[in-house]
């Protein structure tokens, strides 16, 4: 947490030009971000734009709501399931399959004033 909070310090209030968006690559390391991105002063949407990778657990007692990167975690639980079952059936034989699932853009809040009121 305070690795997260010192990397958003030198790269929101030591850079000439503010970024006007943050990615988070998963949700604690979304939460860390944006409790140090309030620390700061910052706002979602109004002074940066903030997107997550994965749904923070506890999403709907954020305001504003926060966009989010969200996998098909149930659809990634039932194909790592079938992939062991095969395994099993076939006494362990390792071949070797990649399966690629979509991840959905839920556009909330965090991103919507942003998009529409500034270019990105």
């Amino acid at each position: 947490m305070e690795d997260i909070h010192a990397v958003c310090q030198r790269g929101l209030l030591r850079q000439k030009y503010k970024p006007t968006a943050l990615f988070a690559t998963n949700g604690v390391t979304g939460l860390c971000a944006l409790k140090s991105l309030y620390s700061l002063g910052f706002t979602t949407p109004d002074s940066i734009a903030f997107v997550t990778f994965d749904e923070l657990i506890a999403e709907d007692f954020f305001q504003p709501r926060i966009t989010s990167v969200v996998q098909p975690t149930y659809e990634i639980g039932h194909r790592v399931v079938e992939v062991l079952f095969d395994r099993i059936v076939h006494r362990g034989a390792t071949s070797v399959s990649k399966v690629r699932l979509p991840a959905t853009l839920v556009v909330r809040d965090s991103l919507l004033t942003r998009i529409s009121g500034h270019p990105l």
